[in-house]
């Protein structure tokens, strides 16, 4: 009986071991961010899709990008790249992801944001979101240069 307990205690151990192996953010090359982000001054920004939540949200990061960051926001013939807001949920649970690539499609980075809080239901968080939004992509910029 004492060998059986120990057995499936060993067994435990070992599911646990590797579910919290699963669980762990691995370090990768994905966690370094281009250096070419750094390097972004005037952009364009748009919604992936025009009719969800991502517009709004979209006009917001738009309309406050160049406050925290080095970033103008110009017409899409001007840009060194394209900021593309996707996914936006502005309902109770909101979040919204968004990408940054050059001009050529050239990837440079994804970034995300989920607010969460009780102090949130009833308040209007597109620009909630597009603050986070932009302060997650000041910070990946300061990685960039590698700051």
């Amino acid at each position: 009986m004492k060998t059986m307990k120990l057995q499936m205690a060993v067994v435990v151990c070992l599911v646990l071991i590797a579910i919290l192996s699963l669980s762990a953010e691995p370090v990768s090359a994905a966690d370094v961010v281009d250096p070419r982000l750094a390097t972004i001054t005037k952009a364009y920004v748009t919604a992936a899709d025009p009719l969800s939540d991502d517009q709004p949200v979209a006009a917001c990061v738009a309309e406050r990008l160049s406050t925290n960051t080095p970033i103008v926001v110009v017409p899409q013939s001007e840009a060194d790249a394209v900021i593309t807001v996707i996914r936006a949920s502005i309902g109770k649970h909101p979040k919204a992801t968004y990408t940054v690539a050059l001009t050529d499609g050239t990837m440079l980075w994804q970034g995300g944001s989920k607010t969460r809080g009780f102090n949130l239901v009833g308040r209007n968080m597109t620009c909630v979101i597009a603050d986070d939004l932009i302060g997650n992509l000041r910070n990946a910029m300061k990685k960039a240069r590698g700051k």
